[in-house]
């Protein structure tokens, strides 16, 4: 009997023709929001599909528009753009040891906006 997602992936991995390929691995993260007397009482229900999964809030919609802001807007418009960088570093004769050698500062300007903008005075 198959007692979780994961082992049910393990005996068959084109489980329910599973979409994104990253459900049922501990790495993914689904975001939840809601009451969060449910969250604690089936987290590890909840956990199944995707391991990092975490409780954000309260409001209901909160995990919808979370999804939305940072896989939606941000995360595919990011891929897109980081990739056309690669490209071009990659023409013009720069290496991926070089890429990435500077990728942590440029994920580290993110972060230190993201500061700024949570500081920033409310207009």
């Amino acid at each position: 009997m198959v007692k979780s997602i994961h082992q049910a992936i393990a005996a068959n991995p084109d489980f329910l023709g599973l979409y994104p390929d990253d459900i049922g691995h501990e790495s993914t993260l689904i975001h939840y929001s809601g009451a969060q007397e449910i969250w604690l009482r089936h987290e590890s229900l909840l956990r199944m599909p995707g391991g990092a999964s975490r409780w954000i809030g309260e409001l209901v919609g909160a995990a919808n528009v979370l999804d939305a802001a940072m896989a939606g807007a941000f995360y595919n418009t990011s891929i897109g753009a980081f990739l056309e960088a690669v490209d071009f570093a990659k023409k013009a004769g720069v290496g991926i040891e070089q890429l990435e050698g500077c990728l942590d500062y440029f994920l580290d300007l993110l972060k230190t906006e993201l500061t700024a903008v949570h500081q920033a005075p409310q207009v």
